[in-house]
C-alpha cells in the first residue's frame, strides 16, 4: 500500500479501514463491509466504483434518537484502486437546507438497511416508523411500505397488527400516529441493541 498526500493506492486484495474519513474512488473498485464493534460483519456488502464516495455516513447525521452500535467501514480493493480523501463538514451540510434534507433521507435509508440485517422485523418496523415521523409522532402512510423493510406484505401487516395491539400506534386514513413514549420504552426495555447484535 502506497500512501500519498490525501491519496491511497491499493493493490487487488488489499484492505483498509476508513476510520472517520471519506474518500472518492478515483480508479478501480472496492468491496465495502460494515463491521460492528463486536466483530460481526454485516451480511450485505456493496461494490463501489470510480467516482463513488465511501465513508461512515451515519457519523454525519444529527439524528440522535436512536443509538446505533459503533461500526467500522472496511474496503477491499477488487483491482488496482486509487482513492482520494475528501473533507466533508457535518456543520456545512447541516447548515444547507437542501443538503440537510438529502442527507437525512440517505441516513434514513442507510439506517433501515443496517437495522434490517441485525434486528427482528418488529424492531425494524418501529424504527422505520419513528425515523419517518414528525416531532408529534405522525407518519404519512405513503412514506412507509413493506418493500422498504425487505419483508412480505403479509409479514408487514401482521407486525403492524401486533404493534397496534400493544398500543404502540394507531392508524387513521392516511396517517399513523405513534405513541413515542411507549415505543421508546419498548426499544429501551428490550435491550434493543443487545438483542439485535
Amino acid at each position: 500500500m502506497k500512501i500519498k498526500l490525501l491519496e491511497v493506492s491499493l493493490k487487488k486484495g488489499e484492505k483498509l479501514f476508513l476510520g472517520n474519513k471519506f474518500y472518492v474512488i478515483k480508479k478501480g473498485s472496492v468491496l465495502l463491509k460494515k463491521i460492528l464493534e463486536n466483530g460481526k460483519v454485516i451480511s450485505y456488502e456493496n461494490i463501489l466504483k470510480k467516482d463513488e464516495i465511501i465513508g461512515n455516513f451515519l457519523a454525519l447525521s444529527e439524528r440522535n434518537f436512536l443509538i446505533l452500535p459503533e461500526i467500522e467501514i472496511e474496503i477491499e480493493a477488487l483491482e488496482e484502486t486509487l482513492i482520494e480523501e475528501i473533507k466533508i463538514s457535518k456543520n456545512e451540510l447541516n447548515n444547507n437546507p437542501i443538503f440537510k434534507r438529502l442527507l437525512n433521507q440517505l441516513i434514513k435509508q442507510y439506517i433501515i438497511k443496517f437495522i434490517s440485517h441485525i434486528c427482528d422485523p418488529v424492531k425494524v418496523l418501529l424504527i422505520l416508523l419513528k425515523i419517518n415521523s414528525d416531532s408529534n409522532g405522525v407518519v404519512e402512510k405513503k412514506n412507509v411500505s413493506y418493500e422498504n423493510l425487505n419483508m412480505s406484505r403479509t409479514q408487514y401487516y401482521s407486525i403492524l397488527t401486533l404493534v397496534k395491539k400493544e398500543n404502540l400506534l394507531k392508524e387513521e386514513k392516511k396517517r399513523i400516529i405513534l405513541n413515542l413514549k411507549k415505543i421508546d420504552e419498548k426499544l429501551n426495555s428490550d435491550n434493543f441493541l443487545e438483542k439485535c447484535i
